[in-house]
C-alpha cells in the first residue's frame, strides 16, 4: 500500500474545497438570483461592501485611518501632508500620533480658520495652506454650500450625485497649486527630504493632485500615500486601477475598520473598483513586502 504524498493531499483538499464551494453557490443563485430576493440580496450586498472596508465614514477610528496613521507613526514618521485637509480632524490624527511635522492644504475660509486654530495650538507643527491642490498652479472654481462644508469639490462632474448637488449651492474662484510647485519651489526644495504619509481627501479631483505630484511620488517618494475614494469617481470617470497606475512603485491595500487592518487588494480586480466610499492605503512597495 503506497502512502499518499503531501502534495496530493493537498490537490484532493482543495478538490474537494472547490467542489464545495461550487455546490454551495449553485444552491444559492437558485434560491437568491428571484426578483422577490431583491431586497434581500441588496442586503447583503451592504453587509458583505462593509464588510471589505466600505461606507465607513467619517472618523478616523471608524474609518480605519487611525490605524493607517499609527503605521505611519512605528516608522518615526517626521513630515506628512494633508491635501483636503477641511477642519483638520485628520490633521489632528497626525499630530497626536506622529511628532511630525503636518503641511496642510485647505481652501474653504471656515475650515481654514478652524485648521489655523489647530496650527496656532500647536506651534512649530503644522504649516497651514489656503489654497487648493490641483494638477497645476492657478485659479478653479469651488462648489460648496457652508464655509466649513466637508462636500466641496473642484469638480463640476459629481453633482450627479444627489447629496453633493445639495451641498453646491454656492460658488467661489479660489487659489490652486500642484504638490510638484509648492514642494519645489526654490525657497522650499532643499527643506524636504522624505513624505512619510501623503493623505489626499479631495471629493473626486483625486486623480488630478496625483497628476500634479508626479515630480514628488517620484524624487520624494511617499511611502504612505492614503486616498478616499467615493462614488464621485464614477462620474469623473477615474476607477482605482486608474489611480494606481500614477503609483506604480506601490502595493494596494483597503483600510478596514475600527482598526482591524489593512486587506491587500488587486487593483485590476473589479471588485476592488467599487464606487463606494472607501480608503485605499498605497505603501511604497519596498516598505510593505
Amino acid at each position: 500500500m503506497t502512502a499518499s504524498s503531501p502534495d496530493g493531499g493537498c490537490r484532493a483538499c482543495r478538490a474537494l474545497r472547490d467542489g464545495v464551494r461550487a455546490l454551495l453557490i449553485s444552491v444559492l443563485d437558485r434560491i437568491l438570483a428571484r426578483p422577490g430576493m431583491a431586497t434581500v440580496n441588496a442586503a447583503l450586498m451592504t453587509v458583505a461592501l462593509r464588510g471589505l472596508g466600505y461606507n465607513h465614514c467619517c472618523e478616523p477610528k471608524k474609518t480605519g485611518e487611525a490605524k493607517l496613521v499609527r503605521l505611519a507613526a512605528s516608522g518615526q514618521a517626521t513630515f506628512c501632508i494633508d491635501i483636503g485637509a477641511n477642519n483638520g480632524a485628520y490633521t489632528l490624527e497626525l499630530l497626536r500620533q506622529t511628532n511630525a511635522h503636518v503641511l496642510a492644504f485647505e481652501p474653504l475660509p471656515g475650515a481654514f480658520r478652524r485648521l489655523e486654530s489647530i496650527a496656532s495650538e500647536h506651534p512649530g507643527r503644522v504649516t497651514a495652506v489656503n489654497c487648493g491642490v490641483a494638477d497645476q498652479s492657478g485659479e478653479l472654481q469651488l462648489r460648496f454650500d457652508s464655509d466649513d462644508s466637508e462636500l466641496a469639490t473642484f469638480s463640476d462632474k459629481v453633482a450627479a450625485i444627489p447629496y453633493v448637488a445639495a451641498a453646491q449651492t454656492r460658488t467661489t474662484n479660489v487659489p490652486v497649486v500642484s504638490l510638484d510647485d509648492y514642494l519645489f519651489a526654490a525657497d522650499r526644495v532643499q527643506q524636504i527630504a522624505h513624505i512619510d504619509l501623503l493623505k489626499i481627501d479631495v471629493e473626486g479631483f483625486e486623480y488630478q493632485v496625483l497628476q500634479g505630484a508626479q515630480r514628488t511620488i517620484r524624487e520624494l517618494r511617499p511611502r504612505i500615500v492614503q486616498i478616499e475614494y467615493n462614488w464621485h469617481q464614477l462620474f469623473t470617470g477615474h476607477s482605482l486601477y486608474e489611480l494606481a497606475q500614477m503609483l506604480s512603485d506601490y502595493d494596494a491595500f483597503q483600510l478596514l475598520p475600527f482598526g482591524s487592518g489593512l486587506r491587500p487588494i488587486d487593483v485590476s480586480d473589479p471588485q476592488s473598483n467599487v464606487y463606494s466610499y472607501a480608503n485605499f492605503a498605497f505603501i511604497r512597495r519596498d516598505l510593505s513586502a
